[in-house]
């Protein structure tokens, strides 16, 4: 078979150790696999032996047998590619990734509307597909990589104080990390933290700090830790409590969706409410103070990651993508159907300010060199013909309202546009969020009418003067056209 997963980009997340897993296995039984990606990155050196071939959108090859969604966002391009047989690997209820009653979550929650063949890591998404949308997804529960994951040399051998670990995403709220370094605040422990997107705050204890780590590091840092503290409120199917586990660790766990799929309290792990830091608090105190319950849980621990393997999992996709390429299985896309999905890529594409339908060939004319940060520029309230001022807290949002925002500028001021937002920093700094964020800035400064585009990555306290500048002269100036 010629596989083709659909990714959004290359940078490090669980979801995309996942899918490595999938393409790795498949390929190394045979299969020609490919993952094909919606950013310019083209490599996942973070993910060991990491062999299968990344390509772009305008490298999409015309003869795939199997194309996979990955996630919401590329549910809607696999609407417009071609393929034998197309499928949706869900990984969590993603309408929980944006704010309430956005476009965003509105048009993710239609993406599962879409008649592709489904599948997912967890038992609770498989029944909430079936009782929400109607899906029989096919389970392909994940796996523990024994050759990633095991008791390995600390970092940095342990000290009299026991040392906590916090792991997740600290941009991303409902990864639960406030709450996290809220419950460790008035502990005489010591707290190591890991973050792919982030950095904790100066008011919050953390000894030492870790981001954009490779998984055949994590190892080290788990076994260098006691216990694992993990807050999050959203999640599908999470690894890290399993991968502590196979490490040696004791695990704390929020009692969050998929938490059940091999976590029981006081068998394995402890299980709080995550919105409750003092009851993680106690948690931590119950395992410092009776080490035979740390040992159970521990040992319990160990036996449940031994349980979790990836190949019959993959022997259970590889089957399910067979059968459906036979005609054995499957959904059939009828012609209605599949137009009715590409009907909904057109109007993603209108959120986005992109015309996915027409132009879905030229995506990758944005090379990677493009994206710099020589020059950063000086920018003060001098150079600024008209502001935008916006306030949102998802690079999606901060995209719909830069949309609307720039509509309403007048013509003339038309001829460049100066971008000042913490995400432009962050898009440097990070490929995942960042080159795709620019991507679609200048595919809506372009639909908007603009001939120009000045690009500035300013530093948090020159970005504070030009705001307090702009606020300034909207306070000061009574013209025809305001600042906003």
């Amino acid at each position: 078979m010629k596989i083709a997963y659909l990714i959004p980009g290359c940078g490090v997340s669980g979801g995309i150790a996942v899918i490595c897993q999938h393409a790795n296995r498949l390929l190394k039984r045979g299969h020609k696999v490919l993952l094909v990606t919606e950013s310019v990155e083209r490599f996942i050196d973070w993910f060991p032996d990491q062999k299968v071939p990344i390509v772009g959108l305008n490298q999409y090859p015309k003869d795939i047998d199997i194309l996979v969604a990955t996630g919401w966002s590329t549910s809607f391009r696999v609407a417009v590619l071609p393929a034998q047989k197309k499928f949706y690997f869900v990984q969590s209820d993603e309408t929980r990734f944006h704010p309430r009653n956005s476009s965003w979550e509105h048009i993710t929650r239609l993406s599962y509307t879409i008649g592709y063949n489904y599948l997912t890591e967890a038992r609770w998404i498989k029944a909430w597909l079936a009782d929400s949308f109607g899906h029989n997804a096919e389970l392909v529960p994940n796996g523990l990589d024994e050759n990633i994951f095991f008791p390995a040399e600390p970092l940095q051998p342990k000290g009299t104080k026991p040392r906590i670990l916090l792991e997740g995403a600290i941009g991303l709220p409902y990864k639960g990390m406030a709450e996290a370094f809220t419950a460790v605040r008035d502990l005489d422990v010591e707290v190591w933290c890991v973050s792919s997107y982030g950095k904790p705050e100066k008011r919050w204890k953390c000894d030492r700090f870790f981001e954009h780590v490779p998984m055949t590091e994590m190892r080290r840092i788990y076994s260098s830790c006691d216990i694992l503290l993990k807050l999050s409120r959203v999640e599908g199917f999470f690894g890290p409590p399993m991968e502590m586990m196979a490490c040696g660790g004791t695990v704390i766990v929020g009692e969050v969706t998929g938490y059940d799929e091999y976590i029981e309290n006081e068998v394995n792990a402890l299980v709080v409410n995550p919105m409750l830091p003092q009851q993680a608090a106690k948690a931590i105190c119950r395992l410092i103070d009776d080490r035979d319950l740390k040992a159970r849980l521990t040992e319990n621990g160990r036996l449940t990651a031994q349980n979790w393997q990836w190949e019959s999992s993959i022997d259970i996709l590889e089957a399910y993508y067979i059968d459906v390429l036979d005609g054995k299985r499957g959904t059939k896309m009828t012609t209605g159907k599949a137009a009715s999905a590409i009907s909904l890529a057109y109007f993603y594409g209108q959120l986005r300010g992109e015309d996915i339908l027409s132009v879905l060939t030229k995506l990758e004319s944005v090379k990677p060199t493009s994206v710099s940060t020589d020059g950063v520029l000086n920018v003060s309230q001098s150079h600024i013909d008209y502001a935008v001022e916006t306030r949102t807290s998802t690079v999606f949002d901060f995209m719909d309202v830069l949309r609307r925002s720039l509509l309403s500028i007048p013509n003339r001021f038309k001829h460049a546009v100066i971008l000042v937002s913490p995400y432009i920093g962050k898009a440097i700094r990070n490929p995942l969020l960042g080159v795709r964020m620019i991507k679609m800035a200048i595919s809506i400064l372009r639909i908007s009418g603009f001939n120009g585009l000045k690009l500035a990555v300013i530093s948090r306290g020159v970005q504070r003067q030009l705001l307090d500048d702009m606020r300034h002269q909207k306070n000061t100036t009574d013209t025809d056209d305001p600042q906003r």
